[in-house]
């Protein structure tokens, strides 16, 4: 994460301000990889589909043999965060402080065009769920005790 900026408004109080951003990004063949199917040429005529919970609203996937990336499928993805955080210092060794900040992910795939069947998990029900970006908006508040100077 990159250094906040840190304003001191008094000896005692000071603000910071902070913010990250990254981008992750597949070329075409690793598209191939997360959209399409994989058809088994060993003689036994199988499909290997390497994420079968991603599937298309209508119609199937395409084999990654056709070199074409079925509409809407796009593993691409952007992860940010911006906060702000106030701290006191009432005594020395002494912080108390309050933070604020948001987190989001940003994902590519069209909700239109593709489903995700999750089997359940971490007090999420199973079920078909439409790909959508994420947001998280949090606080903290802190007292912290320093006894090493």
């Amino acid at each position: 994460m990159p250094p906040p900026y840190e304003h001191y408004w008094t000896p005692a109080v000071r603000t910071s301000i902070y913010g990250a951003f990254a981008h992750v990004g597949f070329n075409s063949t690793a598209k191939l990889a997360f959209c399409d199917v994989m058809i088994n040429t060993a003689g036994t005529g199988g499909i290997n589909d390497p994420l079968p919970q991603f599937q298309p609203n209508k119609g199937s996937k395409f084999a990654a043999s056709t070199g074409i990336i079925a509409p809407g499928c796009n593993p691409d993805f952007n992860v940010w965060t911006v906060g702000v955080r106030t701290v006191w210092n009432p005594v020395k060794n002494l912080d108390t402080g309050l933070e604020v900040f948001h987190d989001q992910i940003e994902q590519k795939w069209d909700p239109n065009l593709w489903h995700v069947n999750f089997g359940g998990s971490g007090g999420q029900p199973s079920g078909q769920y439409r790909p959508a970006d994420l947001g998280v908006w949090a606080a903290m508040l802190r007292v912290q005790r320093n006894f090493y100077p």
